[in-house]
């Protein structure tokens, strides 16, 4: 038998820290994982995760 795994949706905003603008193209992925996305325009992001992801999530953007 299959079972679902369950899962969580992770949202938020990457801000510059001096300026509170919005950061475009900021990599945001759960460390040691395939699990990851980038930031759009308005600095916002979703991930979906499985509930039993414990890895620290990493956000990283070039050059900052």
């Amino acid at each position: 038998m299959n079972w679902a795994q369950a899962q969580k949706t992770i949202q938020g905003q990457v801000l510059d820290a001096l300026n509170k603008t919005p950061l475009d193209g900021v990599s945001v992925y759960f460390d040691g994982s395939s699990l990851g996305t980038i930031t759009n325009a308005q600095g916002k992001f979703e991930l979906t995760v499985p509930s039993s992801i414990s890895a620290p999530l990493i956000v990283s953007y070039m050059g900052y």
